[in-house]
């Protein structure tokens, strides 16, 4: 699949703002929003579905994205919210990778404003800058001073896109994602594909590196055509799946070792280990 291109248009629904008339994005056959009315990424998570009455940001709740750089692609994913409560009762949640200090009533209230937009609930939308610049072209925003604004990705926010995706693998829809430790739980086996591939322990080696630390390289539209893969086998139900987690390949500049992991619709990212 290559990256996402949206159809972009002016939206259907009557919008009553001083923002002027919004707009309706697609993706395919997948409607994302009719109530797009501003896209300056002034925010961080940005807010793609506004409200339909006066079209200002953060009138109504939700509609939201994590909006990041890796390399020349702009990821769409969902904001990185997880909640841990410490030993007082209170929540650190945390919100774009910074904690936050909740007592348990606000818990709710913060994970509806920042409810990500549907369409990259479980996997993330990956773009051309090309294709990004065009969009935010079409919808009145300054590509060069929107583009200067979205930050890299980090290791916490890569560890975390990747830990989304894994109930995918396993064939799954749930709004919270796992931790590694319970991904690992859910292993029942890894093979390496040769079995007798000479970067086979390395392979087995990059995957526990991987949930340590990691950043992503570069993102393609396509799984790369290399010799060794390595198969996890998971506890799913029902049954039991496979699922192809990524392929490792020697790096003669760096002489490290370099994981391919799925990315979410099909595309793969090149995955940089921690040393």
């Amino acid at each position: 699949m290559v990256f996402i291109v949206l159809d972009i248009r002016p939206s259907e629904q009557a919008g009553g703002s001083d923002a002027g008339p919004p707009f309706a994005l697609r993706a395919g056959e997948t409607p994302l929003t009719e109530t797009l009315f501003c896209l300056d990424h002034q925010d961080d998570p940005v807010q793609v579905s506004q409200c339909p009455h006066c079209g200002t940001p953060w009138c109504a709740n939700g509609g939201c994205v994590l909006v990041r750089r890796v390399g020349a692609r702009i990821v769409w994913m969902r904001p990185w919210m997880e909640a841990y409560a410490d030993e007082s009762g209170r929540y650190n949640f945390i919100v774009g990778g910074e904690p936050v200090f909740l007592p348990t009533m606000d818990v709710g209230w913060l994970a509806q404003r920042y409810a990500p937009l549907p369409f990259i609930e479980h996997e993330p939308a990956w773009f051309s800058e090309t294709d990004y610049r065009e969009l935010l072209r079409r919808v009145g925003a300054h590509p060069d001073e929107v583009l200067s604004r979205i930050k890299p990705l980090s290791g916490g926010e890569t560890s975390y896109l990747l830990r989304c995706l894994m109930p995918s693998l396993w064939g799954e829809r749930r709004s919270d994602p796992p931790s590694w430790a319970v991904c690992d739980d859910r292993t029942l086996r890894r093979n390496i594909e040769p079995a007798v591939h000479p970067e086979g322990q390395e392979l087995l080696k990059a995957v526990y590196q991987l949930r340590q630390g990691a950043s992503l390289v570069d993102v393609v539209d396509r799984a790369p055509e290399f010799g060794a893969r390595l198969l996890e086998e998971y506890d799913t139900a029902p049954g039991r799946g496979i699922a192809r987690l990524g392929l490792v390949v020697p790096s003669a500049e760096t002489r490290e070792s370099e994981l391919w992991h799925w990315a979410g619709r099909g595309c793969w990212a090149r995955v940089k280990l921690s040393s």
